[in-house]
This record gives C-alpha cells, sequence and structure tokens, in this order.
C-alpha cells in the first residue's frame, strides 16, 4: 500500500508562497552588481520599493538601468517570489502540460551494467525530475514565468516535485492521478544514462477543457509534453504558439505524430534516428506545422532545418567543463532556446541559448538542480548573425 501524503489536494493550484517581505533589501536577490549599484542610486533598496513600479517608470526612475537590466530585476523577483505591479503584469511566458515526476538517479561503475545479482551503487538519489519539470524550472531561472498542469497522486513523489516546483518560482495546477510518475535512471561517470521510466496515465486521463482554456487565456507560448492527454491542447491553441519535445523518437511509433506534426517549434534526439535524422526532420516540416525543427545530438552539437530555409543545417555543442550527469541536458536546452525565442532574438543565437543550457546541465549532477541563470546565460549572447 502506498504511503499516502497530505500535499497534494484535488484540482488545486500551487501559486510560489505569497510574497518576499517587501522590507527585503535588494541585496538579497542576488542581482549582477550593476544592477544593484544602479537600483541603490535611485534610493530602490528593498523589494517593496522595487516591486511596486511597474516597468516603464522602473527604467525612467534609475539611470542608466537598461531594459534588458530591468528584465534581470524582474527575474530575479519572480525567483525570489515577490508580487506587485513589476511581476503582476508579466503573463505567462511558457505554459507547460505534462511530464512531471520523480527520478531516482542510480550511479554505476559502466554502461551496460554487468550482469549480478548486487552492485554497488553509492549515492542513490531522488530529484523532481521528468521534462516537464526540467522545462519549467529551466525557463523560470531564465526569467521566464512559467506554469504547469499535471497530474499528481497523493504520495511522497508528488511533495517532491511541487517543492522543487515551488522553489522555483514555477505556478502549477494539481489534477489527481492514482500516482505520481516516476522513474529509474543508471549514469555512468562520463554522464551518459540509461533511464527505466514508469510513466503511464491511467485511461481516459483528461485536463478539464475549462482548466485547459483558462491556463491558456493568459498563456504566450504551450510547450507540449509527449504525455497522451497533453495531445487534447491542440484544437484548442487559437494561434498561440507551441512546441514539443519528441526525445528518442525513431521516426516510426505513430504515438508522436499528433505532437510531430502539429507543434509549431519540434525538438527531438538523434540517438535513435543516427543517419536517418534529415529525412526525419523533413518529414515533420512536409506533413505537419512546424516552423523549425531541432535535433539534439550531445557532444556533436546538432542539426536544425526551417520552413523559411529547407536545408538541414549543423549548430555546434558547447564546450568546456566536462560532463558528469546528461540527466536533464536536453530539458535544459529547450528552456535555453524557448528563452531566446519568446525575446525574439536570432535563431543561430536561440541555438547557441540552448546548447550553452544544454552543457550547464551535464556539468552538475543531478536533475533540474542548477539550472543556468539569466545572469550566466547573457554575457554569452551575443547576437549570431
Amino acid at each position: 500500500m502506498e504511503e499516502k501524503s497530505e500535499g497534494v489536494a484535488e484540482g488545486y493550484t500551487v501559486t510560489p508562497e505569497s510574497t518576499v517581505r517587501h522590507r527585503t533589501p535588494i541585496e538579497d536577490l542576488g542581482l549582477p552588481v550593476r544592477v544593484y549599484r544602479a537600483l541603490m542610486r535611485a534610493g530602490l533598496d528593498s523589494v517593496g520599493k522595487v516591486v511596486a513600479l511597474e516597468r516603464a517608470a522602473l527604467v525612467e526612475r534609475v539611470a542608466g538601468l537598461s531594459d534588458e537590466m530591468a528584465g534581470e530585476v524582474v527575474a530575479a523577483l519572480l525567483r525570489h517570489r515577490a508580487t506587485g505591479p513589476l511581476v503582476d503584469e508579466v503573463p505567462t511566458d511558457v505554459l507547460v502540460l505534462g511530464g512531471a515526476g520523480v527520478d531516482t538517479v542510480v550511479r554505476v561503475a559502466a554502461l551496460p551494467v554487468p550482469f549480478a545479482d548486487s552492485v554497488p551503487a553509492p549515492g542513490i538519489t531522488e530529484y523532481a525530475g521528468h521534462t516537464g519539470t526540467g522545462v519549467a524550472v529551466g525557463c523560470a531561472a531564465l526569467g521566464l514565468r512559467a506554469c504547469l498542469v499535471d497530474f499528481f497522486g497523493r504520495d511522497p513523489q508528488a511533495d517532491i516535485v511541487l517543492q522543487r516546483l515551488r522553489d522555483s518560482g514555477v505556478t502549477v495546477t494539481v489534477l489527481p492521478a492514482r500516482r505520481t510518475r516516476r522513474s529509474v535512471n543508471l549514469v555512468d561517470p562520463s554522464g551518459r544514462r540509461m533511464s527505466f521510466y514508469d510513466g503511464q496515465d491511467e485511461p481516459g486521463t483528461r485536463v478539464p477543457e475549462e482548466t485547459l482554456r483558462r491556463l491558456l487565456r493568459d498563456a504566450r507560448h504551450v510547450h507540449v509534453s509527449i504525455m497522451d492527454f497533453a495531445r487534447q491542447v491542440y484544437p484548442l491553441l487559437d494561434g498561440r504558439s507551441s512546441s514539443t519535445d519528441l526525445h528518442d523518437w525513431d521516426g516510426a511509433s505513430t504515438y508522436h505524430e499528433d505532437f510531430a506534426y502539429s507543434s509549431d517549434l519540434v525538438f527531438l534526439s538523434s540517438a535513435a534516428l543516427g543517419p536517418r535524422t534529415p529525412e526525419v526532420m523533413r518529414r515533420i516540416l512536409d506533413r505537419g506545422r512546424a516552423h523549425t525543427v531541432i535535433a539534439t545530438d550531445g557532444a556533436a552539437g546538432g542539426r536544425y532545418l526551417t520552413r523559411a530555409e529547407g536545408t538541414v543545417r549543423p549548430y555546434p555543442a558547447v564546450t568546456g567543463t566536462p560532463a558528469v550527469d546528461s540527466n536533464g541536458a536536453g530539458d535544459a536546452f529547450v528552456s535555453g532556446f524557448l528563452y531566446a525565442h519568446l525575446n525574439d532574438l536570432p535563431l543561430k543565437t536561440a541555438l547557441h541559448a540552448g546548447a550553452i543550457a544544454g552543457h550547464h546541465a551535464c556539468t552538475t549532477p543531478g536533475i533540474h538542480t542548477t539550472p543556468l541563470s539569466l545572469t550566466t546565460l547573457l554575457p554569452h549572447l551575443n547576437p549570431t548573425p
């Protein structure tokens, strides 16, 4: 019998805790030095004084504060769950449908694991994981207002995920399920992984249409995880932009086709496709509505294809700090790309942002534990012609 948790009620919304106390000094926001000094010179020394202003008024009042710097202030306030005009005027940037769960990470000496009755595996750890969590947490860390809607059980695993989302500034709409999704990931010393996924939703699982329409009203962009229930959103998008990640689709499974052919922006991995990757990318454009298809390929970088250009082209990987754990790298790539895309940056800049975020995820152990911050990303985003 599963242990029950009191942490999840049916059909409710978890918002980040009410507010950071308005008297909190702004140095506690972790702003870049230049932004902190500009605010202090303007006499804005507390969270309350800053969050009470609208964005245009903030830029006008603070000498030397660019709109980009104001964006960093908004991102910091969102991370710290402050409320007020400066952040309340921000719509939901990314609504994530589905894909939340718990990952149990088992570190092993090598993959595949040799057969044995018992294998030493020090440091088995549980994390709030899965693709929807990763995209939502990654987007929130980059200052995008993220909302996730998904089904959770009344179990300790739900508590783990909801606490992580809450701490990251993600708003969550919780719907009832028999149990929260789980997976077990084997990770070798080079960061490669093998995942065992237990994510079967109950047959007929659907988000109530009224709930979905309410969430869509305030959403700029919808990211659709490949949960069976999530495909119900496509007829309701009404012109809103959408994306999906097909992960290691083999190009043949019909399960993925709704997602592949109904999304504006399609991510997938080359892992199962190999040399067939360009062919499958072209098929997604030919049969679907996508304007851009991106196939990631780990340390080799990846490929992209746009409807406007019609040619499959490579993009480079980001190198540097050695990889220790590839869990969550694809989700981080999506969040980095979406940050740039939703800020109208050029495609090559968005690809670079995604690659930076994906590489960053590989250099830290665990899953979605230390997502890339806006402060770290921005210096690397000189628009690429």
